[in-house]
């Protein structure tokens, strides 16, 4: 008669769990997706508000988004902010594969260069704040820049830049300036320069195939971005 009695108080006291857990799922909101990269899930709502503060952005350069042109950039602008989200989460994710890690130190070097830009720290977030960014938005940004930078350092190194390239480099910004030549470097005092240019513009470019090859083999799923 114990055993007994103790075995319906276990019965009642799993089918009380299993009520209290229906009633959690039935209440908590369910997360919507914008896409999954590898299994990682990418949310709705981190999407709407990146598209948001661009769409302020634009507003604030004068863009209607009532006007027909306005309703096909939104379009745009939500592909590019989808791409550009599925493209981060894939260099967090060929970064984690390589073993590198972002201190909490290394972006705050990379803050205080931005800041300096800037005059401030205050004066850059008041211009985030006016361009409906907040900080979060723009830490993950530097984290993956962070990352990118690192990937670059780790499996780029040979690139070779030859005299004909910078010369034409060189050229080509003399050209940009029309007659406006006053006070423009000249080729030797600029040759250096051009050429770290060049450089980091290649590796960018070796950059991008890698992230592509990387892409390709990766499963991204991705809903209507313009619902």
């Amino acid at each position: 008669m114990f055993t007994k009695r103790i075995l319906v108080g276990v019965m009642i006291s799993l089918i009380i769990t299993s009520i209290v857990a229906c009633t959690k799922v039935e209440t908590e909101p369910k997360k919507e997706l914008i896409a999954t990269v590898n299994g990682v899930e990418i949310l709705r709502e981190r999407f709407e508000s990146l598209v948001e503060s661009e769409k302020k952005n634009r507003e604030m350069q004068g863009v209607d988004f009532e006007s027909e042109e306005g309703i096909e950039l939104l379009k745009d602008i939500k592909d590019f902010v989808l791409e550009d989200m599925i493209r981060m989460e894939l260099v967090h994710q060929l970064s984690e594969q390589k073993g590198h890690t972002v201190t909490e130190e290394e972006v705050n070097e990379y803050l205080e260069e931005i800041y300096a830009s800037y005059d401030g720290e205050e004066n850059f977030k008041q211009q985030l704040l006016d361009m409906g960014f907040t900080f979060d938005m723009i830490k993950d940004f530097i984290i993956s820049d962070i990352k990118t930078k690192k990937i670059i350092e780790e499996e780029i190194t040979e690139i070779e830049i030859s005299e004909d390239e910078i010369r034409q480099q060189y050229d080509a910004i003399i050209f940009q300036n029309g007659e406006e030549t006053q006070g423009l470097p000249t080729y030797e005092e600029a040759k250096d320069r051009i050429e770290e240019e060049l450089v980091m513009e290649k590796k960018y470019q070796e950059f991008n195939k890698i992230m592509e090859d990387f892409k390709a083999n990766s499963v991204i799923k991705k809903f209507n971005a313009n619902d």
